[in-house]
C-alpha cells in the first residue's frame, strides 16, 4: 500500500464561515465569469439555531484548499453557464456548508467512487482533489457528503465542528492500492507534501484555463 496522511499538522484558529467562502470565491471568480457561472452565498437559520453564529475553529489554508477544490469542480461542470450557491447554516455545535451547482451532475456509478484516491471522471484528472478534501475535512473532525442527479446538478455537504476535538487529527491515512494508482503519478505520491503541492498546482492550472 501507499500511505500518505495529512500534508501538515493543522494550524487551528478562529474562522468565519462566510469570510472563508468569500475568499474561495475570489479565487474562482474570474473562471466563473468566463463561463457565465454566477456565485452566491446564502445564510439560513431555523428555530433551533437562532442565536448561533458562523464562527468556528479550523485551519484556514487547508479549508480554503478543500473548498476551492469543490468550487473549481462545480464551475468546470458548467461549461455552458449556471450557478454555484453556497448555503451556510450555523448549528449548535457545528457549521454546515452546502455547495450546490446546476452542472452536468455525477453518474451513480461514479458517486460510489468519488472520494477514492486516484479516481477521476476527467481525462486529465489525477484523482486526488476530492480524496484529499475528504481527508482534510475528517482531520477537522468533520464530514463530507455528496448528492447528485445527472443533468440537474450536484450538492456537496460539509459539516465542521465549531471546536475540533483533541483527537480530530487522528484520522486514518489514505491507503490506495497499487492497482488504483495511476503509474504516471505513483512515484510522487509516497511523500504527503508532494501530494498536497501537486493538488495546489493542479488547482492553479484549472483556474488559468
Amino acid at each position: 500500500f501507499l500511505n500518505f496522511g495529512r500534508p501538515a499538522k493543522l494550524k487551528l484558529r478562529d474562522l468565519n464561515a462566510r469570510t472563508l467562502v468569500e475568499d474561495v470565491f475570489s479565487l474562482v471568480r474570474a473562471k466563473a465569469e468566463q463561463q457565465n457561472v454566477s456565485l452566491a452565498i446564502e445564510e439560513t437559520k431555523n428555530h433551533d439555531n437562532q442565536g448561533a453564529d458562523l464562527n468556528f475553529q479550523g485551519d484556514a489554508e487547508q479549508l480554503k484548499t478543500c473548498f476551492s477544490n469543490l468550487a473549481i469542480n462545480a464551475v468546470q461542470a458548467m461549461n455552458e453557464g449556471g450557478s454555484l450557491k453556497v448555503v451556510l447554516q450555523p448549528q449548535k455545535t457545528n457549521v454546515r456548508f452546502e455547495f450546490l451547482d446546476t452542472g452536468s451532475g455525477i453518474a451513480p456509478e461514479a458517486i460510489v467512487q468519488i472520494f477514492e484516491p486516484y479516481f477521476s471522471t476527467k481525462e486529465t484528472g489525477i484523482g486526488l482533489g476530492l480524496a484529499l478534501t475528504k481527508k482534510l475535512i475528517e482531520d477537522h473532525g468533520g464530514q463530507i457528503m455528496v448528492n447528485s442527479e445527472v443533468g440537474k446538478g450536484t450538492k456537496f455537504t460539509v459539516i465542521l465542528p465549531r471546536e475540533p476535538a483533541a483527537n480530530a487529527q487522528a484520522a486514518q491515512p489514505l491507503q490506495p492500492t497499487l492497482l488504483q494508482t495511476k503509474p504516471v503519478w505513483k512515484k510522487f505520491m509516497l511523500n504527503p507534501q508532494i501530494t498536497y503541492t501537486a493538488l495546489l498546482f493542479v488547482q492553479a492550472l484549472h483556474l488559468l484555463h
